[in-house]
């Protein structure tokens, strides 16, 4: 997807100069190719990866 189409669809995004990619306060970062102007990869945290018992499904 091209990247201006992707901020026009979803405003919420932010660039972050520290990381390179733009985040979104929903916990999704999107890394952008920014000579060809596409997304390329998209990834999305997931809070309870943080949490000690994950691995048990605890939570």
């Amino acid at each position: 997807m091209p990247e201006q189409e992707l901020l026009a669809a979803h405003p919420d995004f932010i660039y972050a100069d520290i990381e390179e990619v733009y985040e979104s306060k929903s916990g999704a970062f999107l890394e952008v190719d920014f000579q060809k102007g596409q997304v390329t990869y998209i990834s999305v945290y997931i809070k309870e990866l943080d949490n000690a018992d994950f691995e048990e499904a605890n939570w």
